[in-house]
């Protein structure tokens, strides 16, 4: 009867190790099937956190914008053009004066000019002037810098920008006036020579334009002279054809001077970057 007993109680004892052994390994199968759904769950929950957070945070892109208002400005100016019957594009002596009269107008100021090699800082106006001879027209509208045309488009052409210069050779008048320091040399004195010129090859010119703050950064690349005429000399025309046609996406400046009783001065930068002061991005044509 003992012995039997005894039996009982050690399969007895033997069933409740099993159970728990059971139990417990049930347990442990349960927790590492836990962790492994909650890991699994939080990459999964994790995944589209991170693709919504790169896609729908967009940054406005500057330099995008800047190109975009390029490409804006040359298909405008490529339907202002007009051309002559020889196939020729109508340079400012084959139409009429355009822009306003008034050059004290602050509307009409399209910017800044500097030349600092030079010092050269001045207000841009749009457009020479309505009438040659008109008491604000062209000869004292060309007191400031102004633009040859009304239309012209900075950044994606030939932006020519004009005003007087004091061109008696040999002088110190009026050297730091209008744009007759582009023509003294080191010493301030008015030359003929290009060689002599204080402005060299290389030289920086820049405009802040008043409608974007943008920055424009342009490098001299020529220095020339060409003949003055009156407007109905073909010749003259085509002589000066090269410095004063739009020259649609070079983007470019030239700035015009007389040189002499005869003789016309240009100075052309070509560009190398538009800057946001702003945001700070840089566009590079």
């Amino acid at each position: 009867m003992k012995q039997m007993k005894k039996e009982i109680k050690r399969r007895f004892l033997e069933g409740i190790k099993f159970i728990i052994v059971v139990g417990l390994l049930l347990i442990s199968l349960s927790c590492a099937g836990f962790f492994n759904w909650a890991k699994t769950l939080r990459k999964t929950n994790d995944t589209p956190t991170t693709i919504v957070a790169k896609t729908s945070t967009k940054k406005i892109d500057v330099a995008n914008s800047i190109a975009s208002e390029m490409q804006n400005r040359k298909e405008a100016l490529q339907k202002k053009l007009s051309y002559r019957e020889d196939g020729k594009e109508k340079i400012f002596y084959d139409v009429s004066y355009g822009g306003d009269e008034d050059s004290t107008n602050p509307e009409d100021i399209l910017g800044t000019l500097e030349v600092p090699k030079v010092g050269i800082n001045m207000p841009i106006f749009d457009g020479i002037g309505s009438t040659a001879s008109s008491p604000n027209g062209d000869y004292n509208r060309l007191f400031n810098a102004v633009t040859v045309r009304a239309y012209q488009e900075l950044g994606v052409s030939n932006f020519v920008i004009a005003s007087h210069t004091y061109n008696v050779m040999g002088s110190v008048s009026h050297s730091k006036d209008w744009f007759t320091p582009l023509l003294t040399d080191e010493s301030g004195v008015v030359t003929d020579k290009i060689s002599d010129l204080k402005l060299k090859k290389g030289d920086e010119i820049f405009i802040t334009e008043n409608s974007t703050g943008w920055k424009y950064t342009f490098r001299v690349s020529k220095i020339s002279f060409g003949e003055k005429g009156n407007s109905e000399n073909i010749v003259y025309k085509d002589v000066n054809y090269d410095n004063l046609s739009a020259h649609i996406g070079e983007p470019m400046i030239t700035l015009q001077g007389c040189s002499g009783e005869n003789d016309l001065l240009f100075v052309r930068g070509t560009l190398e970057k538009i800057e946001d002061p702003q945001s700070g991005e840089t566009y590079k044509p």
